[in-house]
């Protein structure tokens, strides 16, 4: 005859399974934010809708905090334009609003009444990207990192995927960069704007060179043209301001070779 088991050792036995079910459920709930989806995110299918499972797993802030939330939207993506050395050519943007009282932790209180656009892409820098330093908390990020590498959102667009994209848009855009950074030697002050505009953000078919864009930007600060105005200080200290001591070398290194370049 079996031994009568104790009530004892019954919940003993049933408490890590019972744990484990508040955590599976718990994971299921986190998942299952109430997203407004837009239809050109329910487009892209199950990639759009793994990297929103990715996304909760990594902001879990947000994903606990639900009620904190007056909406949140998922839309394609990105929002906001990415260099082309992130290789984001197609992506998910979460937007998503903050109350003014939040109940559910210190980062919903960091956030509190913020409206945070959350990007994710996959490509050369696979993560999440948001542009306000209050909204990264959300995601646990590190003294508020605004980009938040994850490996994971590779499952949106992939490094070989970037790769061909990026070689497709260069010769796209060669014929017209060519004659665009021609126009800028031959001594016209906006196509040196524009020249070095494009390599700075890779418009226009650009190849991405933000050393190569200082380079211009500090040469048409100092060419001595009449045109020349604050706005184009402002450029070298946005530009030039975000590179490296090693890259701004390298830079003053192009503008002596540039200069014996430009009319």
């Amino acid at each position: 005859m079996a031994k009568e088991i104790s009530l004892k050792t019954r919940v003993q036995w049933l408490l890590p399974v019972s744990l484990v079910a508040a955590s599976l459920l718990g994971c299921s709930k986190s998942a299952d934010l109430p997203y407004q989806k837009s239809e050109s995110f329910s487009a892209m299918g199950d990639p759009a809708e793994k990297a929103l499972q990715i996304f909760a797993k990594e902001c879990r802030h947000i994903a606990s905090g639900a009620n904190d939330l007056e909406y949140i939207k998922a839309e394609s993506g990105p929002a906001l334009p990415k260099t082309p050395d992130y290789g984001w050519n197609k992506g998910v943007a979460v937007e998503l609003k903050v109350k003014g009282d939040p109940t559910t932790g210190d980062a919903m209180r960091t956030a509190s009444g913020h409206v945070c656009t959350f990007d994710m892409g996959g490509g050369f820098k696979p993560g999440i990207y948001t542009s306000k330093s209050s909204c990264a908390v959300l995601c646990s990020s590190p003294e508020g990192e605004k980009f938040i590498p994850v490996s994971d959102m590779s499952v949106l667009e992939s490094e070989q995927e970037a790769d061909e994209a990026e070689k497709k848009r260069l010769a796209d855009g060669a014929e017209a960069f060519a004659a665009l950074e021609k126009k800028a030697k031959g001594g016209d002050y906006q196509a040196q704007r524009n020249t070095a505009y494009s390599l700075a953000t890779g418009a226009q078919g650009a190849p991405y060179n933000p050393v190569r864009a200082c380079a211009w930007y500090a040469l048409i600060l100092f060419s001595g043209n009449p045109k020349v105005n604050d706005s184009d200080k402002g450029n070298v200290d946005l530009y030039c301001g975000r590179l490296t001591t090693e890259q701004r070398r390298a830079a003053q290194e192009v503008v002596a070779v540039l200069a014996t370049q430009v009319k």
